[in-house]
């Protein structure tokens, strides 16, 4: 039972007077080693194939709890990009219509204020560049 390459650690104690012994076993795979599954099937006819039935459908549990949680992720990413875009969308025509707006004061007479509205349009475009290329590093 201690030459099964499963197992990790082996602990054995031995009491003269009552002649008993204690053996502590771990292993790390999702079955036991080979002959640990021989002496259950000797105990109980049967009992190995429901030990690996059951560590069959436990891993295909954790894959599929794995695909969600990624599958989800994945979603969330999408939905980001969307309002990433949306938003810079939004940005652009706004900052269009403050550059524009600008101008066509500026023409009526107000150059003062134009070109402050001009300006902040201007600046709005350029602070957005520079927050999104910061995030992205």
């Amino acid at each position: 039972m201690t030459d099964s390459k499963d197992i990790q650690n082996t602990h054995k104690s031995h009491k003269v007077q009552n002649h008993s012994q204690t053996l502590i076993a771990q292993f790390s795979s999702p079955l036991p080693p080979p002959e640990m599954l021989a002496s259950y099937e000797r105990a109980q006819p049967g009992l190995i194939q429901k030990i690996i039935e059951m560590t069959e459908a436990e891993s295909n549990h954790r894959r599929e709890l794995e695909k969600q949680k990624l599958l989800a992720e994945v979603n969330s990413l999408q939905r980001g990009d969307t309002l990433i875009s949306r938003a810079q969308i939004f940005a652009l025509i706004i900052a269009v219509f403050t550059i524009v707006g600008g101008c066509l004061a500026a023409i009526n007479g107000a150059q003062i204020a134009g070109s402050i509205i001009g300006t902040s349009g201007v600046v709005g475009i350029i602070g957005a560049f520079i927050k999104n290329s910061k995030r992205e590093k």
